[in-house]
This record gives structure tokens, sequence and C-alpha cells, in this order.
């Protein structure tokens, strides 16, 4: 129900933004320039499915390094693919296990650009047998509306899918949202509200 402004029987709009944490654009705030990522995700579906088996099979087998500044935290690469551009082979998808405080297993997808600036990462948490908590989602600002986001859902769920296959148990994937774009998108894709 909108909060209606009782003097001038006005509907604040802001209070109902700023409630669902919307925060007002501050002064002098400039979005940042779209850049066009022109990958061709067609022509690589083979080698991400070569990729994806490999770094499945690694998974577990890999000897982790901790990472700097947190001991508790071991990482290892999985798998790495070049994705091809229109125009050249510059950006690079990075399958990885990550394990913190020696037991929560994770797959990490990452999309790194021959800068190794980070475009885009999903960070799946195997939390339970059979139950990945899709934890961590995020695309660089000046990459976002290129579908990059669908993307990289779709190569972490055939990711997880791989890994279903090879231990021949079914795998289910769960995550938070406080925010309603986000809560679409999932619910756009198949998602369910199971807990509100």
């Amino acid at each position: 129900m909108s909060k209606v402004d009782e003097q001038k029987g006005l509907v604040d709009y802001r209070k109902i933004a700023e409630a669902y944490g919307y925060k007002p654009v501050p002064d002098g705030y400039e979005e940042s320039p779209v850049l066009t990522l022109n990958i061709d995700w067609k022509s690589g579906e083979q080698d991400r499915i070569e990729a994806r088996t490999d770094a499945i099979k690694n998974f577990g087998k890999i000897s982790l390094k901790s990472l700097r500044g947190l001991p508790n935290v071991m990482e290892g690469f999985l798998a790495r693919l070049q994705i091809p551009k229109t125009d050249e082979w510059s950006h690079v998808l990075e399958y990885s296990q990550r394990v913190e405080s020696g037991s929560e297993n994770s797959l990490i997808l990452c999309l790194i650009d021959a800068k190794a600036n980070e475009i885009a990462y999903f960070i799946a948490v195997n939390q339970s047998l059979g139950m990945w908590n899709l934890q961590h989602r995020f695309v660089a600002e000046e990459y976002r509306n290129q579908q990059l986001g669908s993307r990289m859902l779709d190569e972490m769920e055939s990711l997880i899918q791989a890994y279903a296959d090879e231990k021949g148990e079914d795998q289910e994937i769960v995550l938070e949202s406080t925010q309603l774009p986000v809560t679409q998108f999932f619910l756009s894709r198949g998602y369910e509200i199971v807990d509100e």
C-alpha cells in the first residue's frame, strides 16, 4: 500500500523507494560508459563443455593455495578457457574451487578481460549435500544490460549439472535476494520463492 502525504494527498514515492533500499542519485553522478563485450558465445559452446568437464574432474583433486591476507581461504584453478570475441581473443573464463574454513567448498566462475579486470563472477557454495547456494553474483556496471548475467548463470547451472552427472546425484541451486530486480530476474529464469 502506498504511503500518502495527508496534507497534499500525494504519494511519496521517494520514501517508498528508500524503504526498499534504493538511494537517491548523488549530485554530480555520471553513469559509467557502457562497454560492449562482442563475445561470440555460440561458437565457443563446445569449448565450454570441455572446460566444464575438466573443471568437474579436477574439483576436489587439485592443490589449493591460501589467498593473500585470507589464511582460512584456499583457492585453485580448475580450468581456464579463452572466450572468442568477434574481433579477437581477449577474454578468459576461469573455473575455480575455493575452500573456506576447511569445509565450505565453492565453485567460482569468473570472466576477466585482457587487463585481468574482473568483468563478472558467480560463486556457488556447496553448503550441504546436493545443495548449492549462489551467494555471489556480480557483473561490472559498465557491462550490464548485455545479457551477461544470463550467460554467467547459464554457465554456472551447466557446471553444477555437470557435477550432478559426474556424481549421479540431483543437485539444487538456492539463493537469497533482497533486491526486487534480482528477484524478478531469477523468477523469469524459472526459480521459485520458497521462503519469504
